[in-house]
């Protein structure tokens, strides 16, 4: 959610906490309290969509890396021995070929460490149970890299789904956006004009909501020149 659609949403919930304030007058007009009804609705799908773009995104990096971090402990185990059995036989192309430090593993993409893991594991098995076990190295901890490898790979390629999942919930947070702006502004901003003597604090209260100020926050450039930070300057309709 952009800081402009969240001050519009402040908006929104003033408007409905002074018209809950106001229940009887705003009985009194059964359209208006119908919109503001519909408005409520709004606000929760909304607020519903929020939470779970929140949860989706924080929820699926986590588990991203903390695969990534498991992967390249083991990784940097069994790379290390296989180096060291590399330079024991003398065969410099082996050790080459696997010669990546936890260090290097660790600054690596994801996608990367897959690559790379998958290269690690193709030489491990090259090498007799005997020689991996004189090394430190057991068959589980291979099925552990494999598994390791397998899950992240997979994990990397959901982003697809992900991605178009945000995607559907971002566009239904505009529609549901769009739809709050043109209730309020084709027909709560025009009702209200009959409680301007039927009910006048309301009225006041209400047109203080409707007519919040929203002002982005700037910052500063290396050059000090003041750069927005925002998408518009009010929430004003």
């Amino acid at each position: 959610m952009t800081n402009y659609q969240r001050a519009k949403l402040e908006i929104y919930r003033l408007i409905i906490l002074e018209a809950i304030k106001a229940a009887s007058s705003v009985a009194q007009v059964p359209e208006f309290e119908a919109k503001i009804e519909r408005l409520k609705e709004i606000l929760a799908e909304i607020d519903r969509i929020s939470i779970e773009q929140e949860k989706d995104l924080s929820g699926y990096t986590v588990d991203k890396n903390r695969l990534k971090n498991e992967l390249v402990q083991i990784l940097s185990e069994i790379a290390g021995a296989l180096q060291s059995y590399a330079l024991e036989k003398g065969n410099n192309s082996l050790y080459e070929t696997i010669n990546f430090s936890y260090h290097t593993l660790n600054k690596m993409r994801q996608a990367k460490v897959v690559d790379v893991g998958t290269l690690i594991h193709s030489e491990a098995i090259k090498l007799s149970a005997e020689d991996l076990a004189r090394y430190g190295i057991s068959t589980a901890d291979l099925e552990e890299m494999s598994g390791l490898l397998a899950r992240l790979k997979k994990d990397i390629d959901v982003p697809r789904h992900g991605t178009i999942t945000q995607s559907n919930q971002t566009q239904n947070l505009k529609l549901l956006f769009k739809e709050g702006n043109l209730l309020k502004k084709n027909h709560l901003d025009k009702l209200i004009n009959l409680f301007k003597r039927r009910d006048p604090d309301f009225y006041m209260k209400y047109m203080s909501a409707k007519n919040l100020i929203y002002r982005p926050s700037h910052r500063k450039s290396q050059n000090g020149e003041n750069n927005n930070t925002t998408e518009a300057p009010k929430t004003q309709d």
